[in-house]
């Protein structure tokens, strides 16, 4: 298995930590806490690139590593990358390494697509939150055919990467949905127009829809609880896809 391993320590003022790998925007949260998260449906074979930030507190200190895990005992290997800040330099704290993964990995389709020229055009905002609220819509209240349909390419990857394939990301959803539907309270809760964003991968050819605040444009719950639903999208050929 390949993992991002994140070991962080809060100064006194909590700081924002992000991460992107290759594009994918995959923490987007305050220090203070040690996590690890899958990487296989983000790499690829060769090149990869590994960018972090922290920002908000120039006490606080993490390190981020890309690991080799064995996946019979979890035992960390070798390290393909670490990066640690804060480093020299100036609030905020960014710092880029690229580090280089052997074959064979399935070629994913958003490795293939273009950069957006222009992602600050008001167009290109407006049709991408177009895509996210029809997203949320289907999330509340389906036609839960539709929605698994706008998730294909992503299912179908992470299913892949993750070796448990699509239908088993289907089913996961459809069934999890089903039991938050049931409860009391649930709703599902998308961006308002001005409070929509796009953060957008350093090469322009993804974005991850958030909210000005930097939470996730769509939020999913029931009973008291709201939990950011994620979305990546890519453009391959002039329309917005759900990539992750």
């Amino acid at each position: 298995m390949v993992q991002l391993h994140v070991d962080s320590h809060a100064g006194s003022v909590p700081a924002r930590l992000t991460i992107w790998v290759n594009g994918f925007l995959l923490v987007n949260d305050l220090t203070g806490e040690r996590s690890s998260s899958r990487l296989e449906p983000y790499i690829r074979a060769g090149e990869n690139l590994l960018e972090v930030e922290i920002t908000g507190a120039v006490d606080d200190r993490v390190t981020v590593a890309v690991q080799i895990v064995d996946p019979d005992n979890g035992d960390p290997g070798r390290s393909l990358v670490s990066i640690t800040l804060p480093a020299a330099g100036e609030n905020p704290f960014k710092a880029s390494e690229r580090f280089d993964l052997a074959g064979p990995w399935p070629i994913w389709l958003w490795t293939t697509f273009p950069s957006v020229m222009r992602p600050d055009d008001p167009d290109i905002l407006l049709s991408a939150r177009a895509v996210v609220a029809r997203l949320a819509t289907l999330l509340a209240r389906g036609p839960d055919t539709e929605l698994l349909d706008m998730l294909r390419l992503k299912h179908d990857e992470i299913g892949l990467a993750l070796d448990i394939g699509g239908p088993h990301m289907d089913a996961g959803l459809r069934d999890g949905l089903a039991a938050l539907r049931r409860q009391d309270g649930f709703r599902v809760e998308m961006a308002r127009s001005a409070q929509f964003r796009l953060s957008w991968s350093s090469d322009l050819r993804l974005a991850r829809a958030l909210r000005a605040d930097g939470t996730d444009a769509i939020r999913i719950g029931a009973a008291g609880r709201m939990d950011g639903f994620e979305v990546t999208l890519g453009c391959p050929d002039g329309t917005w896809q759900v990539v992750r």
